[in-house]
């Protein structure tokens, strides 16, 4: 991922899609995937908003990896055996064909024109990747001359099978023809529009850019590239972002090469992990996991999976500042409940009289008569807790510490002395450093925004930033966050049911489990995550769905390696969580816990609570 030279506002400005790839590569710290998908291979990198799939496609292109000097740079760059040709889903050949063509253009006719666009606006991206390997082989060896000659001769035998008239034979005037190109698509939408639609597949096979076949197209261009340039062993690998966002028809068409691997091409796909129109659903002959192309998953289920990520991303952060070489527990702390260090050796452990976690153990045993019983139930007596046994403690008050900590900050007892919830800001349990860590979960957006606000906090004597400051921060990262889930659009649902977005779906659902973790009476594990039942709706199923894509939720899936694109019918008897940045509003400590069936999870909340919203998915 990328680190910033300015600071960021959280999920807008620091975005890969508006940065360069020689930008990109400035500030790149590679994730641990990053290795397994420059490895010659086709490949489906899934993730949520955030998570990085632009910046690592873009940092396998040429530009990028000339311009990337960081740990491990030099290595990569000579196992990679394939250029790569980065290709943006592109509203010129999406959404404005598609918003042309309202119901006014012929089914066949908008499928044509939408693969000729692609393959124009692909065709675009090749050659950019052409011109800078070109000149990558020219520092190399080529005096001008000869670079002149093969550019000319490269540009005229791909104007010719392309079907374009270049001005001069060079690479500027080339993408200038193709950006004319695209532009004589959007034309031909608006001209069909206005005729007769029975015939319009018909006239529009009469431009003969139309009927170029796409990926015959391109590898014919690669392969001559190899033969003017003397790469004969060189692969091309076609880097595709947000491939949700494609015609369905598009979709299918990549998602088979994975198993066809014509030729000297790769490709390497990048989605959101949920796809109601999954190819592979309809597909008769599927390509195959690990056998045709790599999956790899950039979330982490179990937090710690992400932490190592996290302190490579602080470091690039702080590499030009005055915070330079310090370890994020300097300037951030300690997690109030991690407790596996060695910072508590003078006592011998964090659990003695008169320490912060004596105290809250104490005030909830105080306010809370069901920890009463717990800690009743295991002979646990808090005024001799310098006497009990390490491990007896670790399975009895470290395992719980965290709920200890939700629960003393926010219930109260109430005038019939039952407890009640409380609203404050973000709880202690979230400040500290491997509790940002767990917020930020690996998701490089989060985590840059959320960090670089943090460090705006440091003055010139470089002090620690003190829990308030953190918790302050960390409550407004998770506004901004619902802010965005309110503003999203739930397509195809009545818009009178989701007047808070997103949020509509996703409040019942974390009210409930934080009820279930800080109210009802105390449990060492209360539910964290949530089984999708076998009879959910397919309307439910789309709105976690969309919830997955944007990191509301997160997939658990039952073993590592299990990980995998969902689609509304895979979506069921899966296991899911609540995002930590979004369980943070509601206090919920960030662990997994035990599941709980989804609909049982809902039968709890009310009708008042919901106006109905989860009637049609909700078998009683």
């Amino acid at each position: 991922m990328t680190t910033p030279t300015l600071m960021p506002s959280l999920y807008d400005t620091y975005n890969a899609k508006w940065l360069s790839p020689a930008d990109v590569a400035k500030t790149f710290v590679p994730p641990p995937q990053f290795a397994r998908l420059a490895k010659r291979r086709n490949t489906l990198i899934v993730g949520p908003r955030g998570s990085g799939k632009t910046t690592l496609l873009k940092m396998l292109t040429q530009p990028a990896l000339d311009q990337w000097s960081g740990e491990g740079a030099a290595q990569l760059r000579q196992k990679i055996g394939y250029t790569g040709v980065f290709i943006a889903t592109d509203v010129s050949w999406n959404f404005q064909i598609r918003s042309l063509a309202d119901d006014s253009l012929n089914p066949k006719s908008l499928k044509l024109l939408q693969t000729a666009a692609l393959t124009a606006h692909t065709h675009k991206a090749i050659v950019e990747a052409m011109e800078s390997r070109a000149a990558s082989l020219r520092e190399r060896y080529d005096n001008s001359a000869v670079a002149t000659a093969r550019e000319a001769s490269l540009v005229l035998e791909l104007a010719r099978v392309w079907k374009l008239t270049p001005t001069v034979p060079s690479y500027f005037s080339l993408k200038c023809a193709l950006r004319e190109r695209l532009q004589r698509v959007h034309e031909l939408a608006i001209i069909e529009r206005e005729l007769d639609i029975s015939t319009s597949p018909a006239r529009l096979i009469q431009n003969d850019f139309v009927v170029l076949p796409f990926l015959v197209s391109c590898r014919n261009a690669t392969e001559t590239f190899n033969d003017i340039y003397k790469e004969k062993r060189r692969f091309w690998a076609l880097l595709f972002d947000e491939v949700e966002l494609m015609p369905t028809n598009i979709r299918e068409e990549l998602y088979q090469y994975l198993r066809t691997f014509p030729g000297q091409l790769l490709f390497k796909l990048a989605l959101s992990p949920f796809d109601d129109d999954l190819p592979s659903e309809t597909s008769q002959n599927p390509p195959q996991r690990d056998n045709d192309y790599d999956f790899i998953p950039l979330w982490y289920p179990k937090k710690r999976k992400g932490y190592s990520f996290c302190r490579a991303l602080w470091n690039g952060i702080i590499s030009d500042s005055p915070m330079t070489g310090k370890r994020p527990e300097e300037v951030l702390g300690k997690s109030l409940v991690d407790t596996e260090t060695d910072d508590w050796s003078e006592q011998g452990t964090a659990y003695s009289l008169n320490s912060p976690h004596y105290d809250y153990l104490t005030e909830l045993a105080s306010i809370d008569e069901s920890f009463r019983d717990y800690l009743k139930g295991h002979n646990i007596e808090l005024r001799n807790i310098d006497s009990i046994r390490g491990s007896e403690r670790a399975s009895t008050l470290r395992k719980v510490f965290p709920l200890v900590v939700a629960r003393v900050e926010r219930l109260r007892t109430n005038r019939d002395n039952s407890p009640e919830l409380r609203s404050r800001k973000v709880s202690t349990i979230y400040t500290g450093t491997t509790a940002i860590f767990d917020i930020c979960e690996g998701n490089p957006r989060t985590f840059i925004g959320l960090v670089s606000r943090l460090l705006e906090h440091t003055d010139q004597n470089r002090r620690r930033i003190g829990g308030d400051v953190q918790a302050d921060e960390i409550t407004q990262a998770v506004d901004r966050f619902r802010a965005l889930l309110r503003t999203i659009v739930i397509p195809n649902l009545a818009a009178s049911r989701f007047k808070k977005g997103m949020l509509s779906f996703l409040d019942p659902i974390g009210r409930q489990l934080q009820r279930l973790s800080l109210v009802e009476s105390f449990t060492p594990e209360p539910p964290g995550t949530f089984v999708v039942d076998p009879e959910t709706d397919s309307e439910m199923s789309r709105l976690l769905g969309y919830a997955l894509n944007v990191g509301a939720i997160m997939h658990v899936p039952d073993r590592e390696g299990d990980e995998e694109l969902l689609s509304s019918s895979r979506l069921r008897t899966k296991k899911f969580r609540l995002s930590y940045l979004l369980a943070a509003h509601y206090g919920i400590p960030p662990r997994l816990g035990r599941h709980i069936s989804l609909l049982s999870l809902l039968r709890k909340v009310s009708t008042h609570e919901t106006d109905g919203l989860f009637s049609p998915g909700v078998k009683t």
